[in-house]
């Protein structure tokens, strides 16, 4: 384990140096005047500073995460994760579903090494340990690509001593290749007006997001998250306005018309970026009453489907669960 700690920083201190993994929004990608009279961007909504701070300070100047410290080297695990998945697996250019496999596997690795730092972090700022925990779960077995069309699914549980409440907030991904030697992904209308209409039966229509992987070894880009909000706004700029709903025998037409976005443009964010400071600071996604409501939504099989509504599911838990039991939560996914 300390090997691989020791492989953990030098390889994130090499990625830093030579500039992978990085995307264009760690630096605004609208400059704006030089005095600012709003809080947020008239142009894309976001708040003003987003970005602002290069990798290499948002990773180890601890003045730059006020009031949650330990949310630090979270993002530094999930920073590492994309970094060995960006590097290693997308320039084999292999299928979305075997890519987000490698991607949450990568994931689920960096976190087993960052936990005892945070267990320590814990100590040192609250007197006790923290628990950082996961759970990782296929949940379709093998079987064939999910009703929604979303790939995989994200639950972030934050409960930190001093915290009223638990913060919990998931969302479900389709996942969408960048294709080689473009910025451009093509979206299947099937997939996201399932993937809408799925978000809006669990009562949160911003629950789902795209996740784009860059197969383009040269630009080195980290996993990127649109909103699905933006990637219809896209498709209706560009003269492809996605239906509401559909009737059965439309549902062939559908999944043949693969449009293409600007992929690249259209991300707001890396993936680690948005777990960190889009769900965990700033709320987005689907919100949840307890860890179980959360995964519950998530593995929900539509009626008349034989599988859950993602293929595979990441649960993150910082903190104490409470009356949760993760044990019991991880025997359930895996009956």
């Amino acid at each position: 384990m300390e090997q691989f700690k020791v492989s953990f920083d030098a390889e994130l201190a090499t990625m830093i140096a030579e500039g992978r993994g990085l995307m264009g929004v760690w630096k605004h990608v609208h400059e704006g005047p030089p005095h600012r009279p709003h809080r947020f961007c008239p142009e894309c909504d976001w708040p003003w500073g987003r970005g602002i701070f290069d990798l290499h300070m948002l990773l180890n100047d601890a003045g730059l995460w006020p009031g949650v410290p330990l949310l630090r080297p979270l993002f530094k695990a999930l920073v590492y994760g994309e970094y060995r998945f960006s590097s290693r697996y997308c320039p084999l250019a292999s299928h979305e579903e075997r890519l987000t496999g490698h991607l949450i596997s990568e994931l689920s690795s960096a976190l087993t090494v960052v936990a005892p730092a945070i267990s320590e972090r814990g100590r040192e700022t609250y007197g006790q340990d923290v628990v950082l925990d996961f759970i990782y779960e296929d949940l379709a077995r093998g079987g064939r690509e999910a009703y929604t069309g979303a790939d995989f699914g994200l639950v972030l549980f934050i409960n930190l001593p001093g915290m009223p409440k638990p913060h919990i907030r998931w969302s479900a991904f389709q996942a969408k290749k960048i294709e080689s030697g473009t910025s451009t992904a093509r979206i299947e209308l099937k997939q996201l007006v399932d993937l809408t209409t799925w978000c809006k039966q669990c009562g949160d229509a911003d629950a789902g997001a795209y996740c784009f992987y860059d197969t383009d070894g040269g630009r080195g880009l980290a996993p990127t998250v649109a909103r699905m909000w933006d990637v219809k706004q896209a498709l209706k700029s560009a003269g492809v306005d996605p239906p509401d709903s559909y009737r059965s025998e439309e549902a062939d037409r559908l999944g043949k018309t693969k449009p293409t976005v600007d992929a690249v443009q259209l991300a707001h964010c890396s993936l680690s970026e948005h777990l960190i400071f889009s769900m965990a600071l700033e709320g987005a996604g689907a919100g949840a009453r307890s860890l179980w409501e959360a995964t519950s939504f998530l593995r929900r099989i539509p009626e008349g489907r034989e599988e859950p509504a993602v293929r595979r599911l990441l649960v993150i838990t910082l903190g104490s669960t409470r009356q949760q039991d993760i044990q019991d939560l991880r025997d359930l996914l895996r009956q």
